[in-house]
């Protein structure tokens, strides 16, 4: 099961409640793009954890976990369980995505676009 803080479930939800997503799967998968996609190594993020999907749900065609293992550096890979890494990679992308609707409700292109000009991080 991959586990996310309850902070990040909680934004989960309400993103979910708002529209902005049909899935939870969607949500996890543009999460981890993000990160993946700006070169983030992420950190353990403290806090009380809830399983929210299976690897199954999340990554069903095995592509985020392919993800994970192309671009992610050999050295932290080996470090820790790649599905550690998705819930590491999620949980930033998620604070991404809630800080993108901190300003004034979730606006996507502004997300791609902060990618292809690699401004997040």
């Amino acid at each position: 099961m991959l586990r996310l803080t309850n902070e990040t479930r909680d934004a989960f939800d309400s993103f979910m409640s708002r529209g902005y997503f049909k899935n939870k799967m969607g949500q996890f998968q543009l999460a981890v793009a993000l990160s993946l996609a700006n070169e983030i190594i992420p950190d353990e993020v403290i806090g009380e954890k809830t399983a929210i999907l299976s690897v199954g749900q999340a990554d069903p065609n095995g592509e985020l976990l392919e993800a994970v293992r192309l671009l992610m550096p050999k050295a932290q890979l080996d470090a820790l369980h790649e599905t550690r890494w998705l819930e590491r990679l999620a949980e930033h992308g998620m604070k991404i995505i809630i800080k993108n609707a901190e300003m004034g409700g979730l606006d996507f292109q502004m997300l791609w676009n902060d990618v292809k000009q690699k401004r997040i991080r």
